[in-house]
């Protein structure tokens, strides 16, 4: 694993709902204790040179293997000098970890190559990653994490004069934030307030896009500069009544999950695979391109709530993992 918010509810989770003597969690970095992880989780920290040959041997010594996303040269170092250990991995797919594949080193790439097992419900990632990395791994179709089960609870709708829109999930340069303020612009309604949660990804770009969005639309504009707890984020979704993601790769799904569970109109860019998978599901979702702030229509909303409603939901992920991290 990599230190990241969706770790700590993951091992939590596993902990209640399996046998945790059959576990071992990972931290490939040194120790540090954030997004609520703390000593009583019992977990592991390996990163130097005499770490790394450690976690080989636990690899050696465990049945199953699983990748929380592939990030650290060392580890893909790890599995290229032991191929035969691909095998028994489980890759959760990210992303970032995969996406550009120019980007990536030749080690990366053969280790994608030659993964057992794909794990993600997007099938659009398992496309990518067999077209641009010819991956033989075998898709295991699952949720993964709790930030994408949909947790039905009572948040306060927006009772303002203004039409809440939230631009973006992060401040990664790919949400296009500042073309998106511009087709926002030239609706010319100056009853739109925007959101940005910019509480991780570039700092360089989070202070940009601050700085252009105050300056297009004043004190309409709101930049969320600091990290919020996984319930105060929810009343936060719970405000908005529209979302636009224009990022062109698989990014902020746990965000358009959410806002389409509570019925709120949101926006993807067609060119990600986010887009396609929900209107593969019957979701109805609309183009990043096209923007029309107006209401979303009462009955799209009730399917798409039912949809979700049914579908992700922490029973769904306790089965699909059930099926493979025993």
């Amino acid at each position: 694993m990599i230190l990241d918010k969706f770790m700590v509810p993951f091992i939590d989770f596993i902990r209640d709902n399996f046998n945790a003597d059959k576990h071992k969690f990972v931290f490939v970095t040194s120790e540090k204790y954030l997004f609520g992880l703390l000593p009583k989780h019992e977990v592991e920290f390996l990163h130097t040179d005499n770490d790394i040959q450690l976690l080989e041997n636990y690899m050696f010594q465990s049945r199953k293997v699983i990748l929380h996303g592939l990030w650290r040269d060392k580890v893909d170092g790890l599995l290229l000098k032991n191929k035969q250990l691909l095998n028994k991995c489980y890759w959760i797919l990210w992303g970032g970890d995969f996406y550009f594949p120019e980007k990536h080193s030749e080690a990366r790439k053969s280790v994608i190559q030659g993964v057992g097992f794909l794990v993600t419900a997007n099938t659009g990632d398992v496309q990518y990653v067999r077209q641009h990395y010819h991956a033989i791994g075998q898709h295991i179709n699952c949720i993964s994490y709790l930030s994408n089960v949909f947790y039905d609870v009572d948040v306060k709708a927006n009772k303002t004069q203004f039409i809440n829109v939230q631009v973006g999930n992060s401040a990664a340069k790919n949400n296009n934030h500042i073309q998106v303020f511009k087709s926002l612009a030239q609706l010319n309604n100056d009853k739109i307030k925007v959101f940005c949660p910019l509480s991780y990804g570039s700092r360089t770009n989070a202070q940009e896009v601050s700085k252009a969005g105050t300056e297009i639309f004043g004190s309409r504009f709101v930049p969320l500069m600091d990290f919020w707890q996984f319930d105060e984020y929810q009343q936060f979704l719970g405000t908005m009544d529209c979302a636009i993601f224009d990022a062109q790769r698989q990014q902020g799904f746990s965000n358009s999950l959410y806002l389409v569970g509570m019925g709120k109109k949101v926006f993807i860019n067609e060119c990600s695979n986010i887009h396609q998978y929900f209107s593969g599901l019957g979701i109805q979702v609309y183009s990043s391109t096209h923007l029309d702030i107006s209401p979303l229509d009462n009955e799209i909303k009730r399917q798409n709530m039912q949809f979700i409603r049914q579908h992700f939901d922490e029973q769904s992920l306790l089965k699909a993992l059930t099926g493979w991290v025993n």
